[in-house]
């Protein structure tokens, strides 16, 4: 665990990942922390890729990643840079760099700025990140889920994907995800990414997980998982990504890679 301050918030930042009955570990996580000049600590910059069909888009976003530290360590120190915006720049920027990949990934972000106290997200695809305050889910992305999400659903196939037994096609290739990062087998996907902004209080958990965390193919399931481990912040105060982790893989049966990354605000 990794701890830091600024000002009167103080973040914990823990990670934890499990292969599940999986043969390979598809999952990547990416974090980078931002100090100022004098070592104290500004915000951070962290991510979770769920791969499928193979590593390779995953891994090759997770190296992309670092040469975009400088311009977000920039927006941390500047007074007119949209986060959002800048958010958005960079989901389009790896779209565009990672539209060769047969495999393809989710890809979920957190831009943690302590001393304006928000956090700015992202996700594209079916990985999931929620802000919970004083036992509450305060707010959570969509799910990129065909299978959940029927307007997702509706959108991909309008674009010429072929809707069967639960998955959206371009020919033999079929995906659950409505959006993706990489996967050229399948152009008829989306790839904008949902984008909101948090403010943060002592006390409250910024969670990102995988679909192997939280099921967002079932509405129902999503919901559930969410609940429980809303609930475990709720009694115990703090808890880690690890037990994020294992109460969600416990809800999900632990058949998929599961992935986590939880900020705890002090």
């Amino acid at each position: 665990m990794r701890y830091l301050s600024q000002d009167d918030l103080m973040l914990d930042i823990s990670t934890y990942t499990a292969i599940g009955s999986r043969k390979m570990q598809e999952d990547r996580i990416f974090t980078h922390r931002f100090d100022d000049e004098f070592g104290a600590p500004l915000g951070c910059f962290v991510a979770i890729l769920d791969g499928h069909n193979g590593h390779e888009a995953a891994e090759g976003i997770c190296a992309m990643l670092p040469h975009a530290i400088p311009t977000f360590a920039h927006a941390l120190t500047a007074n007119n840079l949209d986060h959002e915006r800048l958010l958005a720049g960079l989901c389009a920027s790896l779209h565009t760099a990672s539209a060769h990949f047969v495999s393809g990934t989710t890809f979920a972000a957190a831009f943690v700025d302590l001393s304006r106290k928000k956090a700015t997200v992202a996700n594209i695809g079916d990985s999931i990140v929620f802000h919970v305050r004083n036992g509450s889910l305060m707010a959570k992305t969509i799910a990129h889920n065909a299978r959940s999400n029927r307007k997702e659903r509706m959108k991909v196939v309008r674009r010429g994907a072929t809707w069967r037994e639960g998955y959206l096609f371009h020919q033999n290739y079929g995906l659950q995800c409505s959006r993706s990062l990489g996967d050229k087998c399948i152009p008829e996907l989306l790839h904008e990414p949902d984008i909101t902004t948090c403010a943060l209080a002592p006390k409250d958990a910024l969670i990102l997980a995988t679909d192997g965390v939280i099921n967002t193919s079932n509405a129902h399931h999503e919901r559930a998982g969410i609940r429980e481990i809303v609930t475990q912040i709720g009694r115990k105060g703090t808890i880690a990504a690890q037990d994020v982790v294992l109460i969600g893989m416990e809800h999900c049966g632990g058949k998929d890679n599961a992935t986590a990354i939880l900020l705890n605000v002090m």
